[in-house]
């Protein structure tokens, strides 16, 4: 054994079984005499911090310390001017000092030392707080080393056998190593893998004995650990708490255990993401009863079965939204909508919204069955009328929609969808520049059928840093249905997100060509043909300007699309991201006539802000190639990535 050493406060409360007793504790110091007496007297406020100083820190940035401390100094460059800047309190720059040794503590250096003292810069007076400087001085110590780490591992007799692989599992969370470092965060992790380990296998009941000791002259640790795996958990009974107007039945098929099912903490996991996943629910939470959920006493039965308590905490059954924004496009717009969850019962969801802008006004309901044809299927039925202005014409459509939606994994990438859909298109009015042979039919109807295979795996649906999304999507129209035009529609898109540090890469790519069976672009209504340019697409172009268009510069879209597009994205500045952009696209009046080598080209700057509903973007868009009378560089400005 290894003559102890205590690291005294310097660990209190942070290694919870750790085992480090002994002398020399790290304690806080003022180097010199007090001086907040004379610069803040009874009930007044400390005076202004104005730097923090740092001096024997060596093994850390001094960036990682201040961040882990609660004394802050004043920031000459906050664009919030009228924040009041950092005062100075004492007990808080005393407790700071443990926190600093605490941070060393977490990375083995069991002897590190802090002390601080506090500069004034300026007296308090009458019209002043005064000024200060916090210096905070570190002796950092040498690191401790692992020497040995054991974790000896304990059968419950009565239990289910410990499989061979399930014990290397358990077995690998340990270091095999001597040399690496430990700190009481090594210690802390490696307690709480085990932990989760034995969840995820079923021992809800193991615990772990002993800890560790320390040789203060060789800087060596040592930890022994005994594992006693206790019964596997199994389910005795469940109840459901918390429902109020939700049926139990609905929340009942959410769940992914049953009873006499053995438990793990997977299964657990699983059903409180099901049962948010509905968005019925504003908390779910799934505990042994006795552990403060349920109420109850503790009913733990023989060989390790237990009662669950679902706590749940409905959502609103129906909440109202408005929004109001500006584009550079579509100039002033706003959309008010209402959501009934648990509509008719069996978790049904319907929506209606209403939006308005300068190129569109219209309306749409919605109803969403999450249980259309099991829990892997649901259906969404959407019907919608919208007043469409575009340069050239301005149209009246109608629509809906019916399409079932299958996946296999309910948290998976993948999905696949299938249905029909029905649109009117009414051309209300014309540019006179169109000619006949480019302004198509005035009135359309087109039913078909839909179909998509998704794959989406991103850290973040609204702002994604680090992912993959790819869509193939097909539409075919069929007289034999009903429509006035033969045709299919073949759409790939493909974005890709790389985060490093605060940069993060977004790539996108995406081609799109309707080929008209029995006809040509003359056979396709204005508002199904495919346009491109704008601040959604190939930014430095007006919106629906890339493209072909008539006498008049007015577009008249065509049916073949391709579009490419490359962000470097840089948080520089809390929710404040500056962007270098390059964009490129064509649009082709043929079908399947995808040429690269003449892209229109585009690349700028731009600026985004963070907000609840997405980043606020502002984008100049200069032209790499422009075609003839064609402004060169155009602003944009919107809610919401590019891509």
């Amino acid at each position: 054994m290894f003559p102890p050493v205590s690291i005294g406060r310097v660990l209190r409360g942070l290694l919870l079984a750790l085992l480090l007793v002994g002398a020399g504790p790290a304690r806080s110091q003022v180097a010199e005499p007090d001086p907040v007496e004379a610069t803040a007297g009874a009930g007044q406020r400390g005076p202004v911090v104005e730097a923090i100083e740092w001096s024997g820190v060596e093994r850390f940035e001094e960036d990682e310390i201040e961040a882990r401390i609660i004394t802050t100094a004043r920031n000459r460059f906050d664009p919030r001017f009228w924040r009041e800047p950092p005062r100075l309190d004492p007990f808080v720059v005393e407790d700071d000092v443990d926190r600093i040794v605490e941070v060393y503590a977490e990375e083995g250096f069991f002897e590190a030392q802090a002390t601080y003292r506090i500069l004034v810069l300026r007296e308090r007076t009458d019209d002043s707080p005064g000024r200060v400087r916090v210096a905070f001085d570190v002796v950092e110590g040498e690191k401790t080393r692992l020497e040995h780490w054991s974790l000896r591992i304990e059968e419950d007799s009565g239990g289910a056998a410990l499989e061979a692989a399930e014990r290397d599992e358990l077995l690998a969370l340990v270091p095999q190593d001597a040399g690496e470092a430990f700190g009481t965060r090594h210690y802390r992790e490696r307690r709480k893998a085990i932990f989760e380990a034995c969840g995820r296998l079923g021992f809800f009941f193991a615990r772990i004995e002993g800890g560790a000791e320390v040789d203060a002259e060789r800087q060596l640790a040592r930890v022994d650990w005994t594992l006693r795996l206790g019964p596997r958990a199994s389910v005795h009974s469940i109840h459901l708490s918390g429902l109020k107007r939700v049926a139990p039945e609905v929340a009942l098929r959410e769940l992914a255990i049953e009873s006499g099912e053995p438990l793990t903490s997977v299964a657990i996991v699983e059903t409180e993401r099901r049962l948010m996943g509905t968005g019925l629910f504003r908390s779910a939470v799934v505990r042994r009863s006795g552990d403060g959920v349920g109420g109850g006493p503790e009913n733990e039965r023989e060989e390790g079965a237990v009662d669950l308590v679902v706590r749940l905490e409905e959502a609103l059954p129906r909440s109202f939204r408005a929004s109001v924004g500006y584009g550079s496009e579509d100039g002033p717009r706003g959309e008010v909508g209402l959501v009934w969850r648990n509509f008719l019962g069996d978790g049904r969801r319907l929506g209606l919204r209403a939006f308005a802008s300068l190129l569109d006004l219209g309306v749409e309901a919605s109803l969403g069955e999450p249980y259309l044809l099991g829990p892997r299927t649901r259906g969404d039925l959407v019907v919608s009328a919208l007043r469409q202005s575009r340069p050239g014409y301005d149209a009246f459509v109608t629509g809906a929609s019916a399409i079932a939606t299958y996946v296999p994994d309910r948290y998976g990438p993948w999905s696949f969808s299938l249905g029909p859909g029905y649109e009117r298109s009414e051309i209300r009015d014309f540019s006179v520049e169109v000619g006949e042979s480019l302004r198509g039919p005035r009135d359309a109807t087109i039913v078909n059928t839909f179909g998509a295979i998704r794959y989406e795996r991103v850290n973040d649906r609204l702002d994604p840093r680090d992912g993959f999304r790819a869509e193939l999507a097909n539409e075919l129209g069929s007289r034999g249905f009903g429509s006035d035009l033969d045709y299919h529609l073949w759409s790939l898109d493909l974005r890709g997100y790389l985060g490093v540090g605060p940069f993060v890469l977004a790539t996108r790519a995406a081609a799109t060509t309707l080929d008209p069976i029995s006809g040509g672009r003359a056979d396709v209504p204005l508002t199904r043909r495919l346009y491109s340019g704008g601040t959604n697409s190939v930014r430095g172009f007006g919106f629906q300007k890339l493209g072909p268009e008539d006498a008049s510069n007015d577009p008249v879209g065509g049916l073949s699309r391709l579009e490419v597009g490359t962000e470097l994205r840089w948080r520089f500045w809390r929710r404040f991201s500056l962007v270098g952009f390059v964009d490129a696209g064509d649009v082709r009046s043929t079908t399947w006539k995808f040429r690269p080598g003449e892209l229109r080209a585009s690349a700028g700057p731009g600026l985004r802000f963070d907000t609840p509903v997405g980043p606020l973007r502002l984008d100049m868009g200069f032209l790499l190639n422009p075609p003839s009378d064609t402004d060169p560089w155009r602003i944009h400005l919107s809610v919401g990535h590019a891509f």
